[in-house]
């Protein structure tokens, strides 16, 4: 897990690109958001890698996380 205050520039940009690609950040999140704010948001993301086949979130978890995937798929099953 990397934390959002050690992030650089690029790491920025890149996160920065990739919430621009949601629909729901543009939509919700970033539609109200200055530019700087946008920047605080990008350096308070968690970034985390999990391996294949890993479980990231169980059916009735506690909910305290939102996941954006920036690289790779995953399959939510039920």
């Amino acid at each position: 897990m990397k934390n959002g205050t050690h992030r650089s520039y690029d790491e920025l940009l890149l996160l920065k690109s990739h919430l621009a690609k949601s629909e729901f950040i543009r939509n919700t999140l970033s539609a109200g958001l200055f530019p700087k704010q946008l920047d605080e948001l990008c350096r308070s993301l968690m970034l985390e890698s999990f391996e294949a086949n890993e479980h990231i979130i169980r059916q009735n978890a506690v909910a305290d996380k939102m996941f954006i995937i920036l690289s790779g798929s995953c399959d939510v099953r039920m």
